[in-house]
């Protein structure tokens, strides 16, 4: 009965033994090549720098918002935050209140967009500060936008929006 077993084993295990054959060759190459794309995806070496990406100039016509985004927070010295135009995510990054020791103004950072003229939902979001900021925002010509997380008439912290025609500088 030992040997009947066998048989209908072998003879079962037949169709798969031969497609293990065949496909051996291509099925390792695949594996190899499966291992080295979830290397690659782990991402680079620590030591490895990013490639330097040529900043936007934000005098470029094409851009239509000048966005400048700021953190005035003492007790949150860095801040996540997203902003989406139109529910599309536009500007994902960290916002530092952690300036040069001598210069009252905290950094801003500088994200001019490109957005078609007509009506836009503008939002901004913190996940880590709790803060949140929609607004309808318009755009005919080229514009520039100061988002800011500071205190608000309560003390609490928010998000502002300040729109203009000019460009924002600071001094």
């Amino acid at each position: 009965m030992a040997t009947g077993a066998w048989r209908r084993a072998t003879a079962v295990d037949k169709p798969a033994r031969v497609l293990a054959e065949r496909f051996r060759v291509p099925l390792a190459a695949c594996l190899a090549l499966a291992l080295l794309v979830s290397q690659a995806a782990l991402g680079a070496p620590p030591d490895a720098r990013p490639t330097p990406v040529k900043p936007r100039d934000e005098n470029d016509p094409r851009f239509t918002l000048v966005l400048r985004a700021m953190n005035t927070s003492r007790e949150r010295p860095s801040i996540d935050v997203e902003v989406t135009i139109d529910g599309a995510v536009v500007v994902r990054d960290r916002l530092s209140s952690e300036g040069q020791k001598d210069f009252s103004i905290p950094p801003s950072k500088t994200f001019p967009l490109e957005i078609p003229p007509g009506k836009h939902l503008f939002r901004a979001t913190s996940s880590e500060a709790s803060a949140s900021l929609q607004r309808e925002i318009v755009i005919r010509k080229k514009h520039w936008a100061l988002l800011s997380y500071e205190p608000g008439p309560d003390k609490s912290y928010r998000f502002t929006l300040t729109i203009q025609n000019e460009p924002i500088y600071f001094q």
